[in-house]
């Protein structure tokens, strides 16, 4: 018996020397249907981990094209993102803030090119961004006309731009990108914007979240390989042996062997044919490993390692199992306070330290929270707070609120029931 198990073994190639008694005890831990000690050394074999590609070129495939959770959770944030409007503001002098419908911003977000709409700029600058850790878009400027020398068209770049410069203390001097015929393409550094993660290891890319996390991506890619291998191969793997012979078989009667099980039990055998052999086999069903238990159990883990990388509450994955009106509603306000408020914010300083320093008119531009039913319960306890805060005046109270300040409503409004020591004390008038 035991001979034939490493014959069997070494002729599937699983492990070329049988284990030893103690390796067995040391790496085991799973038994068959007959209380006998079933080796693990088949599973785990001694390799090292085959960890995914980050390099610049593959880091949209690894972490988005190719991996489910990783694109469930990256394109929620940026249909959600993209969802958010945007406008041109100006501050006036009175502190209070106007939205500007016609202005060089305003147009520019209505109609960035002749190809995109607003929508799309978002969602490419931030897809690359979450997917590389560097986004880059380009700027044309026209030659001639009202915008001449500033930026009159906006366009997305591929991430495989190279920098040029920008180390420590240095400045960017260009950026290039290779040809696909030879050569390279360069850009000044005022044509392009850099939106990037912080780096530690240098200034001059960012750290793409998906090199960071990359172990809990293979982890959650090879958790599913498990699934599916495990449903393609009908079940757990065993081992059939011959109880009736001794002697083990040759390498020629094994062939022969699994040539005819593959066969017979192949596409196109006829219902209710059995297969009828000359000696008495057994089958050892060697079950899952712990090590296949493990990774199967930990799919759901690795689920949220992939949602805590983009700060995204895994509820909203969930779909209806375990979650509730009031746990989804908290998780979509942790969306946007977490995840969506500073994504947009990184894109809109970078936007407005380009853009709005052509023209100095102290016009930027914002995204608009206001409209957002998730985030209108803050905006309830906002309220309360400033209707029992009487020593703030109605129009300060307004700016908080974001609407537009009414002066002619009184400064302030004291509360009725409220009253000093001093009219305490003092002698009330008679009634006339």
């Amino acid at each position: 018996m035991g001979s034939l198990m490493q014959l069997t073994k070494q002729a599937l190639g699983l492990e070329p020397v049988a284990p030893t008694r103690l390796d067995v005890k040391l790496l085991s831990g799973t038994t068959d249907y007959l209380g006998r000690t079933a080796p693990m050394l088949q599973y785990t074999n001694g390799e090292q981990a085959r960890w995914l590609s980050t390099d610049a070129g593959e880091l949209t495939k690894t972490g988005y094209s190719n991996h489910a959770t990783a694109y469930s959770v990256i394109s929620y944030i940026l249909t959600t993102a993209a969802a958010v409007p945007w406008g041109a503001y100006t501050v006036k002098s009175d502190d209070t803030v106007e939205r500007l419908a016609k202005h060089p911003l305003a147009d520019l977000l209505y109609r960035p090119n002749p190809r995109h709409s607003w929508a799309d700029i978002v969602l490419h600058s931030l897809g690359y961004l979450l997917t590389c850790g560097n986004a880059y878009t380009i700027g044309v400027r026209p030659e001639m006309g009202s915008r001449a020398g500033k930026v009159g068209e906006i366009w997305p770049m591929p991430p495989t731009l190279q920098v040029k410069g920008g180390g420590w203390m240095e400045e960017v001097t260009g950026y290039e990108l290779d040809k696909a015929n030879g050569g390279k393409e360069t850009w000044a550094p005022e044509e392009i914007l850099h939106l990037k993660y912080w780096n530690p290891d240098g200034t001059r890319y960012g750290l793409s979240p998906v090199a960071a996390g990359i172990h809990s991506l293979t982890a959650a890619k090879s958790g599913i390989e498990a699934r599916v291998r495990q449903y393609q191969n009908q079940g757990p793997p065993g081992v059939i042996y011959d109880e009736s012979n001794t002697e083990p078989w040759t390498s020629e009667q094994l062939s022969g062997f699994r040539s005819f099980l593959r066969s017979f039990f192949g596409n196109g055998r006829r219902r209710g044919e059995i297969p009828v052999l000359g000696g008495k086999l057994g089958y050892l069903n060697l079950g899952l490993s712990p090590v296949d238990l493990d990774v199967l159990a930990a799919i759901p883990h690795d689920k949220d390692a992939v949602c805590d990388l983009y700060h995204f509450p895994g509820q909203l994955l969930n779909g209806a199992k375990g979650s509730t009106f009031n746990n989804v509603s908290e998780a979509r306000r942790a969306l946007y306070t977490t995840c969506i408020t500073p994504l947009l914010s990184v894109l809109r300083d970078g936007l407005n330290r380009w853009l709005g320093e052509q023209y100095g008119d102290g016009v930027y531009i914002d995204f608009d929270l206001s409209g957002i039913p998730e985030l209108q319960a803050d905006k309830k306890d906002q309220v309360a707070m400033l209707k029992d805060a009487y020593w703030i005046t109605t129009q300060e109270k307004q700016r908080i609120m974001g609407v537009e300040v009414d002066d002619s409503l009184p400064k302030y409004l004291f509360p009725a029931g409220l009253l000093t020591a001093e009219q305490l004390s003092a002698p009330t008038e008679p009634l006339a």
